[in-house]
């Protein structure tokens, strides 16, 4: 059984060296990725390919296919390697919505606050 999401808005930024960091980070906790020789490979593998700039920083993310139910854990071992500020906003399949947001050290799912007008 699957959940479609979709990422609706995003800020995701990690330097080249973090970048690096991460991606051993990932291979040492995940032995499954460690064949991939670079960060972008590994995020790929996740269905959550990243956009890099020429000196190799993350400078974005992209979301495709379905949720795998591990983004928590992948998003715990990224956490202290992205920088402070970045958030993945969802969409979920049945209209859930959340935000995993990142400050500098954790990742945390938050959920927002809906106010109707009257």
């Amino acid at each position: 059984m699957s959940y479609s999401i979709t990422l609706t808005d995003s800020v995701f930024q990690m330097t080249a060296e973090n970048a690096r960091k991460a991606k051993k980070t990932l291979k040492e906790e995940m032995p499954v990725y460690q064949h991939f020789n670079t960060f972008s490979e590994i995020m790929s593998e996740l269905i959550w390919p990243v956009e890099m700039d020429e000196d190799e920083n993350v400078v974005g993310i992209q979301f495709e296919g379905e949720c795998l139910y591990e983004e928590e854990k992948i998003f715990s071992l990224l956490a202290p390697f992205v920088e402070p500020g970045s958030f993945l906003q969802i969409l979920g399949e049945r209209g859930s919505m959340w935000r995993w947001v990142f400050d500098g050290e954790t990742c945390t799912r938050q959920n927002p606050t809906i106010t109707w007008p009257g």
